[in-house]
C-alpha cells in the first residue's frame, strides 16, 4: 500500500498541512480531488490551509487506498487544553472524642447533627490554629463574625455557643465558659397618638351616625 504523510508547516505566513508522498500517478489525482487542496512550487508539495483541513474527511476519502501517517498533526491539531482545576476547599474533620461524648451523653440525633455542623464551621474558621489554644476572645470574634457577616439569628447563635462550649467543657474538661454578645436591638415603633382635634372629630362622627 502507498504511503502518505501529513506534516504541519507554514506557507506565506499561513499555517498549513503539507501532504507528503513519493511521486505517484495514481495518488496525485486522489489528492488533487480533495476540496481546498493546493499545490505549492515553493513547498514542492500539496497542502491544505490548516484552518480548512478536516482530517476525518481526508482520511475517509483515501481510506483503503493509501496508508496515511497523521501522527505529527495529531499532536498539534488537537492540543490538550490545560484546565485549571479549582483549588481544593480546605476540609476539617470532627474530633473523634467530640462525637463520642455526644453519643455517651445520649444527645438526640438532631442535636448531634446540629452540634457537629456548628463545630465543624468553627473549626474551619480557625483551620490554621490548634483548637486547644484558642481563647475566649477568639471564640467571641467568631461569634461576632456569625452575627455581622452571616447574619445568623439569636437562636442559631446559641446553637454555635453550645456546640463550642460542649467541646471545651465536656471533651477537654476546661472551666465553664460564658459569652455575652450584644446584638443590635430591634427598633420599637411607638403607637400612633391622636391629636385632640382628631379625637373630637371622631366623637362627632360617632354621635352623628344613626344606629339601626
Amino acid at each position: 500500500m502507498k504511503n502518505l504523510q501529513l506534516i504541519p508547516g507554514s506557507h506565506k505566513q499561513e499555517a498549513v498541512i503539507k501532504v507528503i508522498f513519493t511521486y505517484d500517478n495514481e495518488l496525485i489525482p486522489l489528492v488533487n480531488a480533495q476540496k481546498r487542496v493546493r499545490w505549492s512550487q515553493t513547498l514542492r508539495s500539496w497542502y491544505f490551509p490548516k484552518k480548512d483541513f478536516q482530517l476525518h474527511t481526508f482520511y475517509q476519502a483515501l481510506k483503503g487506498k493509501v496508508f496515511i501517517d497523521y501522527s505529527q498533526i495529531n499532536q498539534t491539531s488537537h492540543p490538550i487544553k490545560k484546565t485549571t482545576s479549582a483549588a481544593p476547599k480546605p476540609t476539617v474533620k470532627l474530633p473523634k472524642a467530640y462525637l463520642e461524648q455526644l453519643v455517651l451523653k445520649r444527645y438526640s440525633q438532631n442535636t448531634v447533627k446540629t452540634y457537629s455542623s456548628c463545630f465543624l464551621k468553627f473549626m474551619l474558621f480557625f483551620k490554621h490554629q490548634r483548637l486547644e489554644v484558642i481563647g475566649k476572645e477568639e471564640i467571641k470574634r467568631f461569634l461576632l463574625h456569625l452575627i455581622e457577616q452571616d447574619k445568623v439569628s439569636a437562636s442559631t447563635q446559641n446553637q454555635y455557643i453550645n456546640a463550642i462550649k460542649f467541646y471545651y467543657e465536656k471533651v477537654l474538661g476546661q472551666e465553664k465558659m460564658k459569652f455575652h454578645i450584644e446584638r443590635p436591638r430591634k427598633r420599637n415603633h411607638l403607637p400612633c397618638i391622636l391629636s385632640e382635634m382628631e379625637v373630637f372629630r371622631l366623637l362627632n362622627f360617632g354621635v352623628g351616625q344613626r344606629i339601626d
